[in-house]
């Protein structure tokens, strides 16, 4: 008598739904979109802001991509060449949250 295959929950080829798959961007990038924020205003007490932008960018971009390819898609793909097709995306949002500090500190020296 043969015995019956049995697989692994990580065997089996799961694709979230296009609600699912949304749910999750939404939680992931948020979640992480509010700790950068939170960390941003926290670094840039002991250095410089743009230079804790870059920081915090870099970190907070490597997160998401991670967190989005393996829980909000569930792609296998993975590993450093993922990280660095968001490089663009990353090296964007620097330009426009830097530019955003820059205009406010022209504004209000001290807001």
């Amino acid at each position: 008598m043969t015995q019956p295959v049995v697989r692994s929950a990580r065997q089996l080829p799961f694709r979230p739904g296009p609600f699912a798959s949304f749910a999750r961007f939404v939680l992931c990038g948020g979640g992480v979109g509010v700790a950068s924020g939170a960390a941003l205003a926290g670094l840039a007490q002991v250095i410089p802001w743009i230079v804790a932008n870059a920081v915090i960018t870099v970190a907070s971009t490597v997160l998401a991509t991670g967190l989005h390819g393996r829980f909000t898609f569930n792609s296998r793909r993975g590993g450093w060449s993922h990280h660095l097709q968001c490089g663009f995306t990353a090296a964007a949002a620097y330009v426009v949250t830097s530019g955003a500090m820059l205009v406010l500190h022209g504004l209000r020296p001290e807001p």
